[in-house]
C-alpha cells in the first residue's frame, strides 16, 4: 500500500494459515513473508513468499519450505538472505540469492544440520553472518562468509548459556554475551573477529546489558570497497604480523 494515498499496489491471497511473520530489507524495497500453513490430516507447511518493490510492477517469488522455519535475516546490502529450517533438536542454514532473470530464489549454499540454532544476523555491511544458539547448553556460533561465490564457514565456536550475540558498527567484531536475564550460564561476554577468532573474554559477577559504542558512517565510493575487499586477505595478514610484534613488545616489558 502506497502512502498517504493508501493506494494498493499489490495483494497476494494465502489461505489456511495459522502463522505469519514479515521481514522488511533495510532499504525498504523487498518484503519477505513467512507462513505456516495448514494441510489436511498433515503438521503445518512453511512458505515464504519475497514481494520485490524495486520495478515498476511489485513481483512476488514462492518459495515453500522443506522443514519447519526457525529464522530469517536479509543481507543489509546485497541481494541474499538466510534462512534458518529444521527440527527441534537439529537445524539448517540455508542461503538464497535473488537472481532477477529467475522466478525463484536460487539456493547458493546449504550446510550440514547440526545441533538447533535459533538466531541468524548479517554484519553490518553484509558478506559475512553469524548463525548461533541461544541460551543452549553448547551455545555453537557459526561465522560464515558469504562473499565468494559460495558460502563456506569460516569457524565454529561454543558460548555455553549465552543467550545475545552482536555485530559492532563496523562488522569487524562480534560479540556474544551471557545475561543475568535470559543467560543459562556464567554472566559475562566474548569478543570475536568477523571470522569467528577469540579476541577477548571477560567474565563479570553480573551482565544486565551488552551494547557496542555507535560509530559515525562513512560512506566510501563503490571502487573503494572493491578494492579493500580485494585485498583483504593480503591486508589482514599484515594486521596480524604487527599484533604479534606488539605482544612481544608488551611481553619484554
Amino acid at each position: 500500500m502506497e502512502f498517504p494515498s493508501k493506494k494498493k499496489l499489490r495483494a497476494q491471497r494465502i489461505f489456511s494459515v495459522s502463522s505469519a511473520h514479515l521481514f522488511w530489507n533495510k532499504n525498504g524495497d523487498r518484503l519477505a513473508a513467512h507462513t505456516e500453513r495448514y494441510q489436511k490430516k498433515i503438521n503445518p507447511t512453511s512458505h515464504i513468499e519475497i514481494f520485490d518493490a524495486r520495478g515498476k510492477d511489485i513481483s512476488v517469488l514462492s518459495m515453500p519450505l522443506s522443514e519447519s522455519f526457525i529464522a530469517f535475516d536479509w543481507e543489509p546490502s546485497g541481494d541474499k538472505f538466510c534462512v534458518l529450517v529444521g527440527t527441534q533438536h537439529k537445524s539448517t542454514p540455508l542461503i538464497y540469492y535473488l537472481d532477477t532473470t529467475k522466478h525463484v530464489p536460487q539456493l547458493i549454499s546449504k550446510f550440514e544440520p547440526m545441533e538447533r540454532f535459533t538466531n541468524v544476523v548479517w554484519a553490518p555491511a553484509g558478506g559475512w553472518l553469524v548463525v548461533y544458539s541461544a541460551g543452549s547448553t553448547s551455545g555453537s556460533i557459526m561465522f560464515i562468509d558469504s562473499n565468494g561465490a559460495q558460502p563456506t564457514r569460516t569457524n565454529l565456536v561454543e558460548y555455553p548459556g549465552f543467550n545475545k550475540g552482536v555485530w559492532d558498527p563496523t562488522g569487524r567484531y562480534f560479540a556474544a554475551a551471557c545475561t543475568s536475564h535470559g543467560g543459562k550460564g556464567d554472566s559475562g561476554y566474548r569478543i570475536y573477529t568477523f571470522q569467528g577468532r577469540e579476541l577477548f573474554r571477560k567474565p563479570l559477577d553480573r551482565l544486565i546489558q551488552f551494547k557496542w559504542r555507535p560509530r559515525l558512517h562513512v560512506k566510501l565510493p563503490e571502487e573503494t570497497i572493491k578494492m579493500i575487499r580485494k585485498n583483504l586477505k593480503a591486508t589482514s595478514a599484515r594486521f596480524e604480523e604487527e599484533d604479534k610484534l606488539e605482544r612481544g613488545r608488551a611481553t619484554k616489558v
